[in-house]
């Protein structure tokens, strides 16, 4: 495998945000960046990962790899990864001729300035493509919040109740045509949902991504058990009892899961060869699991000659939410213009 390594001379230094501790790398000791590749840049195509990593050369020689803890920001139009060592771009192209994505890497250090590395990953799409690729968000409902101490009263609080887990958003709606031009496959990819086109294409035998599939739905946040009673206390002149325990919070009930969306294909005659490599997704998107109960509180410890304090009632879980149901795929093998989509 080739290892591609891309380095700029840091000519760049210039004020900006200031960073709240310092960096277990000194931007001060940074001589240049440098951006590997790790495999032949012509694998790298649109919203699939590829192994990306950052390095920095200070000035007594040293090369050490740079992760998130060093404060490094990258530019919106790629998600990376440092840690794992992977990125995908997340732009969608609009144009055919849009094969190159600049970026910019900045690593900041405590007195507000900052390195800087501009680069470039070019695209020879070369491999899989992603298309439309989605961002996927956490929906957990959040957890019950914990008992507080009662200071006032003997009884324990009862524990926090979990939130319910967010309902999954439905698939989207798309319209494909593709064809082939020698050995490249040319898509046009239309999210009618959200009323956006992008042009995505595939140089050889690579698979062709795309899902319009219902998004999960959220788990229930966990309920929180109650807090204990306060102890008993006998004094000359006055008792305290025991405090019954707090009662435990409830799960939250599970979201329900997104409607898988819908996908037309139309697909010209001579990108027939091309049906085994679509893989398409309109799957329903799963049920949140309820949130598990919060065990009731410890009755307080009695004093001397005290009844035993009473637990504290357990919660009830949260219930399951409803998957989401199957979508529709269609693709047919038809002749049109593709000249018109330039």
């Amino acid at each position: 495998m080739h290892i591609i390594i891309r380095i700029l001379l840091l000519g760049l230094l210039f004020t900006g945000c200031s960073t709240s501790k310092p960096l277990p790398v000194s931007a001060y000791q940074i001589h240049q960046l440098a951006v590997f590749y790790h495999g032949d840049s012509s694998q790298i195509n649109f919203g699939n990962p590829f192994p990306f990593s950052l390095y920095a050369q200070m000035k007594n020689g040293e090369i050490i790899q740079l992760t998130e803890k060093d404060n490094v920001r990258i530019s919106a139009n790629l998600q990376v990864n440092l840690t794992s060592e992977v990125a995908i771009i997340n732009n969608k192209p609009t144009s055919f001729l849009q094969n190159k994505i600049p970026f910019q890497v900045e690593v900041g250090y405590p007195n507000n300035t900052i390195r800087v590395l501009l680069d470039t990953i070019f695209i020879n799409f070369k491999n899989d493509v992603v298309m439309d690729k989605r961002i996927i968000e956490n929906l957990n409902g959040a957890n019950g919040s914990k008992a507080k101490a009662n200071i006032i009263f003997s009884d324990g609080n009862s524990g926090g109740s979990g939130e319910t887990g967010y309902d999954g958003l439905n698939g989207d709606s798309y319209e494909i045509y593709l064809w082939k031009k020698e050995t490249r496959t040319f898509i046009i990819c239309t999210n009618k949902t959200k009323n956006e086109s992008y042009k995505y294409q595939v140089e050889g035998d690579y698979n062709i991504y795309l899902s319009a599939a219902g998004e999960n739905g959220g788990h229930g946040g966990v309920g929180v058990p109650g807090g204990t009673g306060n102890s008993g206390e006998n004094h000359e002149d006055f008792t305290h009892y025991p405090g019954r325990g707090g009662n435990g919070g409830n799960g939250g009930n599970g979201g329900h899961g997104g409607d898988g969306g819908e996908i037309i294909c139309y697909i010209h005659p001579n990108a027939r060869d091309r049906l085994d490599f679509l893989k398409f997704d309109v799957s329903g998107g799963a049920a949140g699991k309820g949130g598990a109960a919060g065990s009731g509180g410890f009755g307080g410890t009695p004093a001397s000659g005290q009844p035993n304090a009473r637990n504290g009632v357990n919660g009830s879980p949260g219930n399951d939410g409803n998957p989401g149901k199957e979508g529709y795929i269609e693709k047919t093998i038809v002749p049109f213009n593709y000249e018109m989509f330039k």
